[in-house]
């Protein structure tokens, strides 16, 4: 799955906020009001189950059950990316955000990582996102303002391949019937 659907999901699921106490700086460059800016507004907090994140979406299947069968019979990433833009599912708007297939898969990956241990790299990068990104497209923005922090969750990320990057597996059933 390419990285900016997965940066997508993140920063749609993790919203950005317009924080006027923020001092532009974060826990990578030391700064103090950064960090207690990140802790009140919760960017930092571990990342909850989609369901929990977003149980008005979830009381629905965000993906159809052919999505399912199309993943399942790819070999690429590029397969998998067209199968989950293909789903059918009416995305549901939560907080002004819409909340699809492709949101579901990618926010329940980037779970998986903040789970399986990347929780201080995918911290950074959100924190990052909502200090330096506001009134911006946050995935551009993300790729260029907080490049070292979506590096590091990427180099993270890349370790739980295995566990996480099974695009037919179990970790993904709460996006499926």
């Amino acid at each position: 799955m390419r990285l900016v659907v997965l940066l997508s999901a993140l920063l749609t699921a993790c919203g950005s906020n317009d924080n006027p106490a923020a001092d532009g700086g974060s826990s990578r460059d030391g700064g103090a009001a950064a960090d207690a800016a990140a802790a009140a507004d919760g960017c930092a907090a571990p990342m909850l189950p989609f369901a929990d994140e977003f149980p008005s979406a979830a009381s629905s299947p965000r993906c159809d059950s052919a999505t399912r069968t199309c993943i399942q019979a790819c070999t690429s990433a590029q397969c998998v990316d067209a199968c989950l833009a293909a789903d059918s599912t009416p995305a549901v708007t939560v907080d002004q955000r819409p909340i699809n297939c492709q949101v579901c898969f990618g926010y329940t990956y980037m779970l998986c990582l903040d789970q399986g241990g990347c929780h201080p790299q995918i911290a950074e990068l959100n924190c990052c996102v909502e200090q330096k990104c506001s009134g911006s497209d946050p995935t551009a923005c993300a790729m260029t303002a907080c490049a070292a922090e979506y590096g590091d969750q990427q180099t993270c990320g890349s370790g739980l391949a295995g566990a996480c990057g099974q695009p037919a597996s179990a970790v993904y059933d709460a996006c499926f019937p």
